[in-house]
């Protein structure tokens, strides 16, 4: 799991506190680990996996409500998480079952030149390459 590198999970979903992988129940999961990073960082990442197109914007953070074990030193006993999670924005795949044939074609394509260049104009200054290769073409 790299936080800031277009993460594509084939056939499985990006596993949280909320939605557990196996064995993992009441502990954070990758999904937190990528909001925490993206919070830190004040920066956003993509992600896809079997269930949604996802978009974690570090850029805007709230307060985190569960702490999973992070817990700051404070006068109630260290009941208050000391870090922020970035929001997470998700557009459900289900909902593209109903377009017809060329147009989720052409969706596909552009969630993925979209989430290439975020990750190339982003992460590591880099030209996107505008002929729809989806190669980083650095200064």
């Amino acid at each position: 799991l790299r936080p800031f590198a277009p993460l594509k999970v084939l056939n499985s979903r990006v596993c949280s506190r909320r939605r557990p992988a196996p064995g993992n129940k009441g502990f954070d999961g990758c999904l937190e680990f990528l909001r925490l990073a993206c919070a830190e960082e004040g920066r956003g990442m993509v992600f896809w996996d079997c269930e949604c197109f996802g978009f974690i914007d570090g850029s805007y953070a709230t307060e985190r409500k569960e702490c999973g074990g992070i817990r700051s030193q404070s006068d109630d006993g260290g009941r208050h998480c000391r870090h922020r999670m970035a929001e997470v924005l998700r557009f459900e795949k289900k909902l593209l079952l109903g377009l017809p044939l060329e147009t989720l074609r052409w969706v596909m394509i552009v969630m993925r030149q979209w989430t290439l260049f975020r990750h190339c104009d982003h992460s590591y200054d880099c030209r996107y390459d505008h002929q729809g290769t989806g190669a980083c073409d650095p200064h």
